[in-house]
């Protein structure tokens, strides 16, 4: 009797986004060690991420900041997918009061990212590099308070 292999289809990412739900602003003034907490909190209501995966990255962040940047001022805190990243998703905080790392740097932006194994985030982190490299455009992403303005700026690049 033959049995039919029932093939197991991997649902595959597309390739990562950002919409305006994944931009927020921090308007107060906050502390350095609850910066990691603050960005991806809209994640966790989402439940893209569970609470291991923050604790992770902020284990992994506040040891290695300083490796951890995607433009000037701009900081990337992530671990593995195996950490408890459940979907591949991303999250843009923009600070809007100055608070500095231990090493006395502004941090202007914190990018919260949950990355997906097979690498989807890639090309959009190459974009956003890109973009932040651009004082003009950086400049009007930071000063900006409109979310769709943000999404366009970043999708046009």
């Amino acid at each position: 009797q033959n049995k039919k292999e029932v093939e197991t289809q991997v649902e595959q990412p597309a390739e990562l986004r950002i919409t305006a739900e994944q931009i927020h602003f921090l308007e107060h003034p906050a502390e350095w060690n609850q910066l990691v907490r603050e960005a991806f909190a809209p994640m966790l209501e989402r439940k893209t991420v569970d609470s291991c995966y923050v604790s992770t990255c902020e284990e992994i962040f506040y040891q290695n900041h300083e490796q951890m940047m995607i433009g000037p001022n701009i900081y990337l805190p992530h671990a593995k997918p195996i950490n408890g990243a459940k979907t591949q998703d991303i999250q843009l905080m923009i600070l809007k009061t100055a608070i500095k790392t231990p090493q006395s740097t502004k941090v202007k932006m914190m990018i919260a990212l949950a990355p997906s194994e097979q690498n989807k985030h890639i090309p959009l982190l190459l974009k956003l590099n890109e973009v932040f490299l651009q004082p003009k455009k950086l400049a009007e992403i930071l000063a900006s308070t409109n979310k769709q303005k943000i999404v366009e700026i970043l999708e046009r690049g």
